[in-house]
């Protein structure tokens, strides 16, 4: 927390008592100083509350695009710009699929004459801009705030950057999984006296693109009511804090917050953990003094169990697993749904069986499509459900193909057919 970048950031409040904690990760920046008119959507939304806004991505790897994912996903409509060579992140194509789902895609050599008049066209039909480019980067390709709003005060422009905007580490490179170990969840994650342990799931790149979706709807209320919205970025190591909220620097400058995970990576105390049955692994989470006698019932643990389970140490947890391990996985979990106790039975094929849940599928939950590559293929769909606001979600499961929709866009910006050739012929689309 003292590392002069985390200052910099200004991402710590320090309160009246001495304590610090983690602030606020969306940032903005000024807004243009002009008159807008108040943003509108179609009165009929059948696509989607955002249906109607148009969104211009620049963004890579998985930060980047997938706030765009989560707006295209309330009906915005997305295009994905790529350089020649195309999103590097095409490699891993389940990492692609799941940040540039539903997008169309135009691939732009943004540093050529050409290409850089294609990406202005593009600001211009867009109401938003979103890049996660190194910092100065979009200044010098004209896709910076300032350059955009000065042709355009009403467009919104959002920034997902690695260390910081600017400060002593704007310029180094920064990828989930740095900002996991310099934030510290590798070490709290991995179990007391264990080895760190990266979390897979890509948390500050998924956060980071959350937090800077909810940064630019904000932009777009600024705007509805007819103010000139602000530039809104959000950088990966304010997200790494901003998901270790928990913890508190005291006055002394020691911590406190959630504890640990216990060497066996099973929970972080006695009455939330993991317990081995027979043929299987149950997850109990036990609240209150009742919950906690009929736990100590069921299990026939009477005596043995502190009616307060926060009093629980390794003696209680000891307990409760030698009472869990005999028993078939079904039993155990019959046993403490009967007792009122909170469970679940954790399934080690729980991905497969979402992904083959037909009711799922139906709902959009799960989005099935046929990709010309890889066929048959599942993944996550829309995180939203609203009542009278139906998703469109045809298509938002598709994958699009590196530049699969360049010519199109480009007739629609505009450009005739011989104007097209020209600019493919130059390189600077593809």
């Amino acid at each position: 927390w003292s590392d002069p970048q985390v200052e910099h950031n200004a991402i710590l409040v320090r309160h009246a008592t001495g304590e610090r904690t983690v602030g606020m990760p969306i940032r903005h920046g000024p807004a243009p100083d002009a008159a807008v008119a108040p943003a509108t959507l179609p009165a009929e939304r059948a696509g989607g509350p955002l249906a109607g806004l148009k969104i211009c991505d620049f963004g890579s790897f998985v930060a980047g695009p997938y706030l765009s994912v989560l707006l295209g996903d309330l009906g915005a409509e997305v295009i994905k710009i790529e350089g020649l060579a195309g999103d590097v992140n095409r490699a891993l194509f389940r990492a692609f699929a799941c940040t540039n789902r539903g997008k169309r895609s135009i691939c732009v050599d943004v540093k050529s004459p050409g290409g850089s008049e294609v990406a202005r066209r593009l600001a211009g039909w867009a109401d938003i801009v979103h890049h996660n480019f190194r910092p100065g980067v979009s200044a010098k390709l004209g896709l910076d705030a300032a350059t955009l709003q000065r042709a355009k005060p009403e467009i919104i422009v959002g920034e997902t950057c690695g260390y910081g905007v600017d400060g002593p580490k704007a310029q180094h490179a920064g990828f989930d999984m740095l900002f996991q170990a310099f934030c510290g969840h590798e070490f709290r994650g991995s179990g007391e006296g264990d080895v760190p342990l990266w979390n897979r799931s890509a948390i500050a790149d998924f956060g980071g693109g959350l937090l800077t979706a909810i940064g630019v709807l904000f932009a777009l209320l600024q705007r509805r009511r007819g103010k000139a919205p602000p530039s809104i970025y959000v950088t990966l190591l304010d997200t790494g804090l901003y998901l270790m909220s928990e913890l508190i620097e005291r006055a002394d400058g020691s911590f406190a917050g959630a504890p640990r995970m216990n060497r066996e990576q099973t929970g972080t105390h006695p009455a939330e953990r993991l317990y081995r049955t027979a043929d299987g692994w149950i997850a109990i989470a036990v609240r209150g003094s009742a919950m906690a006698r009929r736990l100590a019932n069921a299990l026939g643990l009477e005596g043995a169990l502190d009616d307060d389970p926060l009093a629980w140490g390794e003696a209680e947890g000891a307990a409760i697993a030698a009472a869990l391990a005999p028993r078939p996985l079904a039993e155990a979990a019959s046993l403490l749904d009967g007792a009122g106790i909170w469970h679940e039975v954790a399934h080690p094929d729980r991905r497969d069986r979402a992904l083959a849940d037909a009711a799922l599928q139906h709902s959009g939950i799960i989005l099935r499509t046929d990709d010309p590559e890889f066929g048959d293929h599942r993944q996550i769909g829309p995180a939203f459900r609203f009542s009278r606001t139906p998703l469109a979600l045809a298509g938002l499961g598709q994958t699009p193909r590196q530049g699969e929709h360049t010519r199109e866009i480009l007739a629609a910006l505009g450009y005739t057919e011989d104007e097209i050739a020209a600019l493919v012929a130059a390189r600077a689309v593809a």
